[in-house]
């Protein structure tokens, strides 16, 4: 029973790992078409106010991304050394917490962003507001993810 539970952690952490992995590529990818993003048109308040935007949210990429990685680590940390199972779990389902509050956070800055976006015609869809919509969906699955793993988690501790 000892081991199949070490085996339910080592495979839970890679599992996290892999969700971890799939946010930075989520990360990069959404960095990139923040740089690359440009409105049309000679609206320079709209243009301004995404150039704004933009910046605000790589910043908070960056942070997030920053974040994750120290998950990452803390999260690798446990698959290598696999003693004191109780307190690493309860290490874990904290770290696993600050990376739903992370996704969270992004699912909120994503949002404004997409808002900002927006085309005052509702018949007409921007790209950035596409794309952003796209992403928003992505992180909606990971955060799914991240909630299933998080109860999972939770049903290990007591058990």
């Amino acid at each position: 029973k000892k081991l199949s539970a070490m085996d339910a952690d080592l495979t839970l952490a890679q599992d996290i790992q892999g969700k971890i992995t799939k946010l930075n590529m989520l990360l990069d990818a959404l960095g990139d078409e923040m740089h690359g993003a440009k409105i049309g048109g000679n609206n320079t308040s709209l243009s301004k106010q995404f150039v704004n935007s933009n910046n605000c949210l790589t910043t908070t990429l960056e942070d997030s991304r920053t974040k994750l990685y120290a998950v990452a680590s803390g999260v690798m940390k446990t698959i290598e050394t696999q003693q004191s199972l109780q307190g690493e779990k309860q290490e874990l389902i904290e770290k696993v917490s600050m990376l739903e509050g992370e996704v969270l956070s992004m699912e909120g800055e994503l949002s404004l962003a997409k808002e900002r976006v927006s085309s005052p015609n509702p018949t007409k869809i921007t790209t950035e507001e596409w794309d952003l919509a796209k992403e928003l969906d992505d992180l909606s699955d990971l955060k799914f993810g991240i909630s299933n793993t998080l109860e999972l988690l939770r049903r290990l501790e007591g058990a």
